[in-house]
């Protein structure tokens, strides 16, 4: 009896939750294609396949293993590990597995990485429960994760208004007075940290080209130029606008929407030649300009930052930031 308790005390997190008979459970699911990368991730172990793909691949499973354990030894030592998020960890429903995993990897970020007090499932609007709340010097800053996904190049349209609907149902569960922050861990066909646009544009504005026009034949129209359109959903307001009237921003609650993009080191060109891989973090900001309670950019320092100085919104790492 001690022996076989010391060997469960020595497995990670991870182990604990995939035993064998999970595992079996995975094997009778197949071949569905969430079981199958689950048990592609789990089983990457032993000498590397002499076929060159075959090889490629396990190196790539390593890497997501090697990631998924350290979120869940996250989640498990800020007590997020319940039995909720273990049952959406062993369930056959790819969405409920990836907020699971999702969640891990906030906990990761934000108490495994920068070593920040994170507490598990606190009380927000109408008692709702959110996911976690990190502690940031004096200010506990409550964290909603949405783990939007699209597959396929032919839906990356529905990039923007599937962000948008993650920031309506955390909106829910977020209390006024107090700091509040939606994580996002997407995984789309292009990389937000490849191309940042669809997020500004989600949630702030988006970049336009005006063609003004005249309806006098002896009126020469204005060149046309490049502006912004201030149609993201956290600059939209409660109502129509009113000519005279104060504007009243709808989304006041969420202080900043953080994206936690994963990405794999070295690319999958170049895992032949390297004797393993890596998955690493790429990280981005946006701060509501009309936050009751506004998020301190200190929290994610380092990381790109869309943020206000006056009346102007750049991101922090760009060149031509004001």
């Amino acid at each position: 009896m001690t022996n076989s308790s010391s060997e469960l005390s020595d497995k990670t997190a991870l182990d604990r939750v995939f035993a064998p008979a999970q595992l079996e459970a995975f094997v009778r699911w197949l071949p569905d294609q969430h079981a199958a990368h689950i048990l592609e991730v789990l089983t990457a172990h032993g000498p590397a396949p002499a076929h060159r793909v075959r090889a490629v691949r396990l190196k790539c499973a390593r890497a997501v293993r090697a990631a998924w354990e350290a979120y869940l030894d996250a989640a498990e030592g800020c007590r997020l590990l319940d039995a909720e998020m273990v049952g959406y960890l062993r369930s056959n429903d790819a969405e409920k597995f990836r907020g699971a995993i999702a969640e891990g990897c906030a906990a990761w970020l934000l108490a495994g990485k920068h070593g920040h007090p994170v507490n598990p499932r606190p009380k927000g609007r109408n008692g709702k429960v959110l996911d976690m709340a990190v502690r940031f010097r004096t200010t506990d800053i409550n964290v909603e994760v949405k783990a939007p996904r699209i597959a396929s190049v032919n839906d990356e349209w529905k990039v923007r208004e599937l962000m948008q609907s993650k920031l309506d149902g955390a909106t829910t569960k977020f209390e006024e007075g107090q700091c509040n922050v939606l994580v996002l861990y997407p995984q789309f066909p292009t990389a937000l940290h490849v191309h940042r646009e669809p997020l500004t544009e989600a949630f702030i504005a988006e970049q336009k080209y005006f063609v003004p026009v005249t309806m006098q034949d002896d009126v020469e129209p204005a060149a046309p130029y490049s502006g912004f359109e201030l149609s993201g959903k956290l600059l939209r307001p409660k109502s129509k606008p009113v000519e005279g009237e104060v504007t009243i921003p709808q989304f006041t609650r969420v202080s900043a929407i953080v994206s936690i993009e994963e990405r794999l080191h070295p690319s999958i060109l170049d895992l032949e030649e390297c004797m393993f891989a890596e998955v690493k973090h790429e990280v981005l900001v946006v701060h509501n300009p009309h936050a009751l309670v506004p998020l301190s950019a200190e929290l994610f320092s380092g990381y790109p930052q869309f943020v206000r100085r006056g009346d102007v919104m750049f991101w922090n790492d760009k060149a031509e930031a004001p």
